[in-house]
């Protein structure tokens, strides 16, 4: 992995899927964090748009989806919605990359079955002040974050619905903060395998990696039906459920 001094222009670039330079991205951006005084609180301003304006689901894209794909369609998962925050990120001149690992499929109980013990997992780093802060709190939308919460403590479970029990949506800029990637050992073999960093999710799955859920032609057929009648019906549920 580079360090954070050869961070540069690398981390600021256009890649396949994170399309930085896109109008609507640009505009995005601008809208939520153009008069922040600080890259921090630009950076924090972003990630808090991505979280709530883009909720917590699955397009028929799966993870090969553009940026500015995740944000006209307002929907998005860990992966998508790294690459939105990624790029709305480097469109501000805040270097950012996205970090590759897999997680225990038990992410995602009650919302879907994959099928595999595990399924692949972004998260992001940025460039702050000279640091890496690493961050997925951006991915669960708030109002789903909370009954998914409430689900797993009435449970005693700890992660299910898309979150984990002591994850959090809420980053300030200065240290690390997740809200499905916390791999702070509530949860044994959370993660088995850290791929690393990647340009994009194509990048990824072009590489020689063994993976849990790479789209085959089948599952490019499928899976948009899939997450139209099932998955996202399922979030939706749980971000609706009255639990007063």
């Amino acid at each position: 992995m580079n360090s954070a001094g050869e961070a540069g222009e690398d981390y600021l670039q256009r890649s396949e899927l994170l399309d930085v330079d896109n109008r609507l991205i640009r505009e995005f951006a601008q809208r939520v964090a153009g008069n922040a005084k600080s890259d921090r609180e630009k950076a924090v301003l972003i990630h808090d748009a991505v979280r709530d304006e883009v909720k917590f689901g699955f397009t028929g894209g799966f993870y090969d989806e553009k940026a500015s794909e995740t944000l006209r369609k307002r929907r998005g998962f860990c992966i998508t919605k790294a690459a939105l925050f990624t790029s709305a990120l480097r469109s501000s001149g805040i270097p950012a990359r996205m970090v590759f690992v897999d997680i225990s499929s038990d992410i995602l109980r009650g919302i879907l079955y994959p099928g595999t013990q595990y399924v692949e997992h972004a998260y992001t780093e940025v460039l702050l002040e000279g640091t890496w802060i690493k961050t997925d709190s951006y991915t669960v939308d708030q109002s789903l974050f909370t009954k998914a919460q409430q689900v797993l403590q009435e449970e005693g479970s700890v992660i299910g619905y898309g979150v984990h029990r002591s994850g959090t949506t809420q980053w300030d800029g200065t240290k690390d903060a997740f809200s499905q990637f916390l791999d702070n050992g509530e949860r044994k073999k959370l993660t088995t395998t850290r791929y690393g960093v990647f340009t994009d999710a194509r990048a990824l799955y072009r590489s020689d990696n063994k993976f849990w859920n790479k789209k085959t032609p089948v599952l490019a057929l499928l899976f948009p039906f899939f997450a139209q009648l099932s998955i996202n019906p399922a979030i939706n549920k749980i971000r609706c459920a009255d639990r007063a």
